[in-house]
């Protein structure tokens, strides 16, 4: 059984090693001292290490984004549509956990219909809506006006941030 106060931090930290091994891996391709800079910094760096080892949503957006950008990242310009299926139902996972990361996921399937074509764009497209009504629907199901106060109306009436970000 997890238990939020004691347990959560700990997968959190999980995820955010998950997510630094994830980034290495990712400029694994350009040689193994840009993987091992890129890997510690994403690891090292204070937002990021601050973000990943506490009990936030944000470790587990930026590991359906990561997921998505592994996949869909082919030297060769082709990617397995198993790998577009898998990379919608990753955005679709980040768009549910944190709404503000509907912009990077705009940016990446802008990219995806340029880089890969409108055909990839649909098979990137319908998983990510399908699994994110998947997991929004019962909640929707339960409470329509609850659910859409809390999720879209609470977030852009929220008041801004008075600590500064560094």
């Amino acid at each position: 059984r997890l238990r939020t106060d004691r347990d959560m931090p700990l997968t959190v930290v999980l995820v955010g090693s998950l997510n630094a091994a994830r980034v290495a891996a990712s400029a694994r391709r350009l040689g193994w001292f840009a993987a091992a800079v890129a890997g510690t910094f994403c690891a090292l760096w204070p937002p990021v290490a601050m973000a990943e080892t506490q009990p936030r949503l944000e470790p587990f957006v930026s590991l359906g984004l990561l997921v998505a950008l592994a996949v869909l990242a082919s030297r060769s310009g082709r990617v397995p549509r198993a790998g577009l299926v898998l990379a919608g139902c990753a955005l679709g996972f980040a768009v549910t956990v944190k709404i503000w990361a509907v912009v990077p996921v705009l940016v990446i399937l802008a990219a995806v219909l340029l880089r890969l074509g409108p055909r990839a764009l649909v098979r990137v497209a319908a998983p990510l809506v399908a699994t994110a009504t998947v997991i929004c629907l019962p909640f929707f199901a339960a409470a329509p006006s609850g659910m859409f106060r809390m999720v879209v109306h609470d977030q852009l009436v929220r008041g801004r941030m008075t600590t500064p970000l560094h």
